[in-house]
């Protein structure tokens, strides 16, 4: 997310008196801020980025995190005292205030808008961690804040009103949104295309019925003839030529690795299964 944007947008919370905050997915969050009106703006910490929506996304998520519970606890209804942009860098601190238990608590929501060091978490007054999106070293729970490496980059400044800046965020929900359909949609497709490949393959295996007909009726003429010449069959022969009974001669090869009963039942069972395909 561009400095400038996350800039205004701290100047823009300064003008809400209240704001919600709750977990969308694995990686975004939910942040409505309002005065008369209400605004929701999506905060995804996997781009990382801050956009707003005209139509407020629901959550489908349970509450099952640590961090769910805390959010609810402060940042539902909360009262917010102010925004700031920190070090000049891309984080966000929203001071905040809620009254828990016959008393108002001054918390901080701390979003560091980083790439590929994006976090989200609620300090107390000194700087502690109370809950955190992702634990380091810098970030232990009931621990005071690790400082970040100083920023050495020159921001971009861009002279903007709330009404670009909500035409900016909008514009970036829109963009990454359609991202995300398109990720998701490639992933659909290349599914599919890996299921047709399978059932292509198993469709190629699959053997003619006429052929397979013809086996069935081999496998259960040879088992036949071997169940009614047994008593003749030497106990060391692996081959045998037996007349079937239209008197025609049919070699038969034998599997010695079992039991002649084995084999003949083997067969049969094989001449069963063809028939069942």
């Amino acid at each position: 997310m561009k400095f400038f944007l996350l800039k205004k947008f701290s100047e823009f919370l300064n003008t809400q008196t209240h704001f919600n905050l709750k977990r969308l997915n694995a990686s975004s969050f939910l942040l409505e801020a309002f005065s008369k009106e209400k605004h929701a703006f999506v905060v995804d910490l996997s781009v990382p980025y801050i956009g707003l929506s005209k139509k407020p996304p629901e959550s489908v998520l349970k509450n099952t995190l640590a961090l769910d519970f805390c959010l609810n606890k402060f940042t539902k209804n909360a009262k917010i005292l102010q925004a700031n942009v920190i070090d000049n860098d891309r984080i966000l601190e929203i001071t905040g205030a809620k009254d828990l238990a016959y008393k108002s608590e001054t918390f901080i929501l701390r979003l560091e808008m980083i790439p590929k060091k994006a976090n989200l978490m609620i300090l107390d007054q000194e700087k502690c961690v109370i809950e955190a999106f992702r634990f380091n070293d810098r970030v232990a729970k009931n621990d005071i804040l690790g400082a970040l490496p100083p920023n050495i980059y020159e921001h971009q400044e861009e002279d903007l009103d709330f009404k670009g800046l909500l035409e900016n965020l909008e514009k970036d929900f829109l963009f990454y949104q359609h991202k995300e359909l398109e990720h998701k949609k490639n992933q659909i497709i290349k599914r599919l295309n890996i299921q047709k490949e399978r059932l292509k393959e198993k469709l190629e295996k699959l053997e003619d019925p006429k052929n397979l007909q013809l086996e069935a009726k081999e496998l259960q003429t040879q088992a036949s003839l071997l169940l009614a010449y047994q008593h003749l069959i030497h106990k060391h022969e692996s081959r045998v030529v037996l007349k079937d009974f239209e008197d025609k001669e049919r070699a038969i090869e034998i599997d010695r690795s079992m039991p002649l009963n084995a084999f003949i039942n083997k067969k049969f069972t094989l001449s069963k299964k063809k028939k069942q395909k």
